[in-house]
């Protein structure tokens, strides 16, 4: 009986010892479990805090250009450290997340978000056409050749004036024509009349070639030059302006005095907009003017070096009644330039329909520089012995002595920035975590 008793006491124990090591096996995988739930955790919240850390480098570059960095920025339980890599239009961000002892760090690269748009003519015409007076002149410089596209005629502004052109020249559809003009390259229209070509003349089958002079032959080409759209799309436009009016709104602006030099833009001016007086105007984002734009009287409009080789926009795009809306006028002792670097332009937009050379939607005077006139639905008439870099237009005349002289650089594509900061982003697929 004793020993009985001693076996059941033996086989108690037993069994109480196995619960026991189940118990500490069940609290010590409890204990575990929580550790690695909790590490698991915190290797999220770490991710989260070091993507949060990138979206912050891209906000705070938007807003300055000149953002460094930054350490140990608390933020949903950890902090967060960036460090920021690279000049010009890219930086690398590298973002460091920390929650307690666990660190995540992710890579992105950033890059300046950029309009492009391509300039492949000294001047680009629409319907309206090409009018030339005498010495007027469309030309190239640093290899580019001062080509011409026009959907409409290119012609003398009266009988005995003459235009040059010395690269190739095409005139779009059937019935328009070139006329006393002499082309220092090919000329290709439906008729051609009076002229003077260096090389190869091509006509359309049907048309003429009457009284012209050519140092090549002459061919005919079967069907129709076809038109060519204006570069820019409406859609562009409409974008540029909501960038604009992003950086707020104000009333009619005036500018004026030798000692008024002012930095302006992103901005929307509901009104006119008024340059003058030797005043100098940088701009630092796009500018959008609903109602004129008169620049005057030794004024010197210029972007802002931050711009860097990107270009700048200055847009007159007023409701269409009043139709004066939207014109613009440079005068004659203006110098507007780009950013001081290489490829760099400042555009002056008008969406204004004004068809009269005598009353157009641009009217541009000399001594501009680094300039491109752009009107997308009228005229641009260029004043005497102005010189620009680029042209396009719905329609152009050029007054005696006027002259466009073509640029390299704008062969290529320009970029086309709402700031000097631009607009940064996040370049496609370059997010990744890594380790330090």
């Amino acid at each position: 009986m004793k020993q009985q008793k001693g076996q059941m006491l033996v086989a108690a124990l037993i069994i109480a010892t196995v619960v026991m090591l189940l118990v500490t096996a069940l609290l010590s995988y409890a204990t575990f479990g929580n550790f690695s739930a909790n590490r698991s955790l915190k290797r999220s919240q770490a991710m989260a805090i070091a993507e949060a850390g990138v979206d912050k480098t891209i906000m705070s570059l938007n807003g300055d250009a000149n953002y460094s960095g930054e350490t140990d920025t608390v933020f949903g339980g950890g902090t967060f450290s960036v460090i920021l890599s690279g000049l010009g239009d890219s930086r690398i961000i590298k973002s460091k997340g920390k929650v307690g002892n666990i660190e995540k760090v992710i890579r992105a690269q950033a890059v300046v978000a950029t309009d492009k748009v391509e300039f492949h003519y000294g001047a680009q015409v629409g319907s309206l056409g090409l009018i030339m007076s005498n010495q007027s002149k469309i030309s190239g410089t640093g290899g580019a050749a001062g080509n011409v596209y026009s959907n409409g005629s290119i012609i003398p502004y009266s009988p005995g004036h003459r235009g040059t052109i010395t690269g190739d020249v095409y005139v779009a559809k059937n019935g328009n024509r070139i006329e006393n003009i002499d082309i220092g390259h090919d000329a290709h229209a439906h008729i051609l009349k009076n002229c003077t070509v260096a090389n190869d003349i091509y006509y359309v089958s049907g048309g003429s070639v009457q009284n012209c002079t050519y140092g090549g032959t002459v061919k005919v080409e079967i069907g129709a030059i076809p038109e060519k759209p204006l570069p820019i799309a409406p859609e562009s436009i409409s974008k540029w302006e909501s960038e604009a009016a992003a950086g707020g709104e104000r009333g009619p602006y005036t500018l004026s005095g030798k000692d008024a030099t002012v930095s302006l833009g992103p901005i929307k001016i509901n009104g006119d907009m008024l340059i003058d007086n030797n005043a100098i105007l940088t701009v630092t984002g796009t500018i959008w003017v609903t109602g004129n734009i008169t620049i005057r009287n030794g004024v010197i409009v210029k972007l802002s070096s931050g711009y860097g080789a990107r270009s700048g926009i200055i847009i007159g795009d007023g409701p269409s009644t009043p139709a004066e809306a939207g014109k613009i006028w440079v005068g004659n002792d203006v110098t507007v330039g780009g950013s001081g670097s290489t490829g760099s332009y400042i555009m002056l937009l008008s969406t204004n329909t004004k068809s009269n050379p005598d009353d157009p939607a641009i009217n541009a005077g000399n001594n501009s520089t680094s300039v491109i006139f752009y009107a997308s639905r009228g005229m641009i008439t260029i004043e005497n012995n102005a010189s620009l870099k680029e042209v396009t237009g719905y329609g152009l005349y050029l007054k005696n002595g006027a002259q466009i002289t073509y640029e390299s650089g704008l062969a290529s594509t320009t970029n086309f920035a709402s700031g000097p900061g631009g607009s940064w982003k996040f370049k496609k697929d370059s997010w990744q975590e890594i380790k330090e």
